[in-house]
């Protein structure tokens, strides 16, 4: 997948939780809300010399899926047999064949600049992605569909920077709740519509703060969220309690 369909997926998921066109190119879009995430980056494979995405903290001996798999055809991983006779011997042997992977898929289609991708498709920068598809800039993501910028969700659709969730949907900044929509700045909360900065309730429809309020002064009081999350949101002046 190139960076135009993750650029319109990204677009897609904006408008559905924040209701508005996405103002940001990729990179602002990374950097303001997928800042703390920890995503694939860019390494060189020492056998061909192309580009391979990798989160492992070992950066040296680097080699794609790809090319291990290349290697894999005519059998040319085996080595002729060898003298061994202590640990030293088979420590030897070892560092000639063991290689850091790269880029690794199985059963996924259209994956990009991602490593650790399952049963998967139109997947991009990210890590651990497990039967979803349409992510972007995601860390653990499995049975969903366009999730960006999260970090270890199941089942969720459509939402920006929710953590921990299952089962949430068209939300931002989510943090360990389930079956949460239409809602931001929601932790440890179940089953809610359309709420605010809420913690710890279940079962609500426009709560602010875990206070009620009638519908229509909610959505005035989302409409302000909604212009401080897109002005400051990943900012300097945005970074703080606000922005788990």
């Amino acid at each position: 997948m190139d960076e135009t369909r993750a650029k319109k997926i990204i677009d897609y998921t904006f408008r559905d939780v924040f209701g508005k066109e996405n103002p940001f190119t990729m990179g602002e879009f990374r950097k303001r809300f997928a800042y703390d995430i920890d995503l694939p980056k860019k390494a060189k494979d020492v056998m061909t010399g192309s580009d391979a995405w990798i989160v492992s903290k070992k950066r040296d001996r680097i080699i794609s899926s790809a090319t291990a798999f290349e290697k894999s055809k005519n059998n040319s991983w085996m080595l002729p047999s060898g003298r061994i006779e202590s640990m030293s011997d088979i420590r030897k042997f070892w560092e000639r064949i063991y290689y850091n992977i790269a880029d690794r898929t199985l059963g996924s289609k259209d994956v990009s600049e991602s490593d650790l991708t399952y049963d998967s498709s139109n997947i991009y920068g990210s890590y651990r992605t497990f039967q979803s598809q349409d992510i972007v800039f995601s860390h653990s993501t499995a049975h969903s569909r366009y999730v960006v910028a999260s970090y270890d969700n199941a089942g969720c659709t459509s939402g920006i920077r929710m953590f921990y969730g299952t089962f949430c949907s068209s939300s931002f900044a989510v943090d360990w709740s389930k079956k949460v929509s239409k809602c931001m700045f929601v932790s440890g909360c179940v089953d809610l519509h359309e709420c605010l900065f809420c913690s710890n309730i279940e079962s609500k429809s426009y709560c602010v703060a875990n206070m009620q309020f009638t519908k229509d002064k909610y959505l005035k009081i989302k409409d302000m969220v909604v212009e401080w999350v897109l002005e400051n949101f990943g900012t300097d002046g945005g970074k703080d309690i606000l922005s788990m």
